[in-house]
C-alpha cells in the first residue's frame, strides 16, 4: 500500500470501527467504481487480490499500517508477488 493509504487508516480508525475501515477500502471503493460484481469481494470470477496479515486487523487496524512487520502475503490476479508466512 502507498504511504498516504496506511494514513488514511490511520485517521479512519480514530472515527470508524476496523471493519467499516475495511470495508470502505475494499466493497465500498468497488461500489464507488460501479465494479461491485468483479472487486471487492472474494469469489469465483472476481479480480482478487488478497493480502495476508500476521494479526487481525478487526483486533488491530495496525497490522494494516506496517506492511514491513505485518504483512505475510500479496497475491494479485492469482499470483504470488510476497510470500514471508
Amino acid at each position: 500500500m502507498h504511504e498516504h493509504q496506511l494514513l488514511e487508516f490511520e485517521l479512519r480508525g480514530a472515527f470508524q470501527k476496523p471493519i467499516e475501515v475495511i470495508r470502505s477500502a475494499t466493497i465500498v471503493a468497488a461500489e464507488l467504481f460501479q465494479m461491485s460484481e468483479d472487486l471487492g469481494e472474494i469469489k469465483v470470477g472476481a479480480l482478487a487480490d488478497i493480502i495476508s496479515v500476521d494479526g487481525n486487523p478487526l483486533d488491530d487496524l495496525g497490522v494494516l499500517q506496517s506492511p514491513d512487520t505485518f504483512l505475510k502475503l500479496i497475491m494479485k490476479a492469482g499470483r504470488i508477488y510476497k510470500e514471508d508466512c
